[in-house]
């Protein structure tokens, strides 16, 4: 990677972490004061609505985004063409969910899940406000202005959702807070970076974009079905109080990858979409990113595994035991958290270079394994079960992914151990101080606090000493070639 794009990818991370570690505090705070006041049902609701509008929202955009943030070359008739294709899908995309809402009182127990879904897909047509604005900011690597609308979307989200949740508007609290924050941001965007709106189709450009986006539109669909089936079968077959559960532990055992992705990959995906062609600065890019994300995502998940029966009871529970049978689910998912942080850098690196077919195999091994298990899961081992599924399914792409690596970029298993291997060493005593302290049950907030601080500080010092600190010196070179270019 040549030093200006050094220096731009590192400067947009660096917006980024301060963006996301502020909406993660929004976030956590928002997550830990509705954990209070919400019930399990009322999770319960939100999360089968949430199915809805993700599956629909694969329909919504089709790849049309990713297809213009990728395309070498862009001019007012490309632009002009993935307006109108997003805006007319969109307009269909709300006129579907409206109509295929009223089947799911028939798999859910709670009839107002219809209006729930129904509000939720008018996010369908906010989006539309910011779709040219925010495609045009990451295709110029300007992540300064889209982490601060971000921030807005996040603070006033969590703001919002907060203050309905303590005057006792239960799950509504969520939904009205979710519609207001994305209008606002889109808002924002849309006066950061003006866009001419025009409607036009050319249709040369309608088949480019429909030939990137096909695969990419089928395998989102399959995520879909990854990270949402599980939800869908629990809340089908066993109710909105075991899906407030699952939920509960989902939602905190992936948060850090949803972090890391939202902090780093989104810079990694316009970056490898520029360097098209340099499979060798493509391949050290790609081992890099897997390191430096791989020290967080590592961290963060084994010292939450650590905690997680600490935190469920004083953190979401107020010193109650109202949360403890996600417990085993919660660790389950740690680990996935950490198998998905390491396996997304490659999946950027794939669609960047416009190999979306190679995506979708690997989506459709995944969804076919937890199609086939997680129903027995459920039945025969409960939510842990479900979450023992989702795991090994998502680890299963792993085999496709490797093969592409080792085709496309020469990156071998030796490579890819090399990389990984610091912050897994890095770990090995959080497992060992985590067995040593589990005889302690104490939960209490000093006990939390005082867990997790001791176990990262043991992170960072094991890590610092097997890397010999190489990320800080990394970002020391970075910044001085930053001073001298200025």
């Amino acid at each position: 990677m040549n030093s200006t794009y050094e220096r731009l990818t590192f400067r947009n991370i660096g917006y980024n972490s301060i963006a996301k570690m502020l909406m993660y505090l929004f976030a956590a705070v928002s997550n830990v004061v509705l954990g209070r006041c919400l019930a399990a049902g009322d999770y319960g609701i939100v999360s089968f609505a949430f199915i809805f509008i993700n599956f629909m929202a694969n329909f919504a955009d089709f790849g049309i985004g990713n297809a213009v943030i990728q395309r070498k070359e862009i001019d007012s008739a490309a632009l002009y063409t993935a307006f109108t294709l997003k805006f007319l899908i969109g307009c269909v995309v709300v006129a579907l969910t409206f109509i295929i809402s009223s089947l799911a009182p028939i798999f859910f127990d709670n009839p107002q899940v219809v209006v729930v879904i129904r509000l939720l897909s008018l996010y369908f047509l906010i989006s539309n406000i910011s779709f040219l604005p925010s495609t045009m900011l990451m295709r110029e690597m300007n992540f300064k202005m889209i982490s601060i609308a971000e921030i807005v979307l996040s603070f006033l989200n969590s703001l919002v959702a907060i203050i309905l949740a303590l005057k006792g508007y239960g799950y509504w609290s969520i939904v009205a807070a979710y519609l207001m924050a994305n209008l606002v941001s889109a808002v924002m965007l849309a006066v950061f970076r003006p866009v001419a709106v025009r409607f036009r189709l050319h249709k040369e450009i309608v088949r480019e974009y429909v030939n990137f986006g096909g695969y990419l539109f089928l395998s989102g669909l399959l995520v879909f079905l990854i990270f949402n089936l599980d939800n869908f079968i629990i809340g089908a077959v066993n109710g909105s109080r075991d899906l407030g559960y699952y939920a509960i532990a989902y939602n905190w055992g992936s948060m850090i990858c949803i972090v890391m992705y939202m902090v780093v990959l989104r810079v990694v995906f316009p970056l490898m979409a520029k360097l098209q062609g340099e499979d060798g600065q493509i391949r050290n890019a790609y081992l890099k990113t897997l390191e430096y994300s791989g020290y967080l995502v590592v961290m963060a998940n084994f010292v939450l595994f650590a905690v997680s029966r600490e935190f469920l009871v004083c953190i979401l529970g107020r010193n109650t035991d109202k949360w403890l049978p996600a417990l085993v689910s919660l660790r389950i998912l740690c680990v996935y958290g950490v198998l998905r942080g390491l396996l997304e850098p490659v999946g950027q690196v794939i669609m960047a270079q416009g190999k979306t077919k190679t995506l979708l195999s690997a989506n459709l091994l995944a969804s076919v394994i937890e199609a086939a298990a997680v129903y027995p899961a459920l039945r025969f081992g409960g939510i842990e079960g479900v979450a023992l599924v989702v795991t090994i399914a998502y680890l299963s792409q792993y085999m496709i992914f490797y093969q592409y690596l080792k085709r496309q970029l020469q990156i071998g298993l030796k490579d890819l151990v090399r990389a990984v291997r610091p912050s897994l060493c890095a770990c090995l005593p959080i497992l060992l101080l985590y067995l040593f302290m589990s005889q302690y049950n104490v939960a209490t907030l000093p006990m939390l606090f005082g867990k997790a601080f001791f176990l990262m500080v043991v992170y960072v010092l094991t890590l610092g000493v097997v890397t010999d600190w190489e990320l800080l010196r990394t970002i020391e070179t970075v910044v001085a070639k930053a001073k001298r270019a200025v």
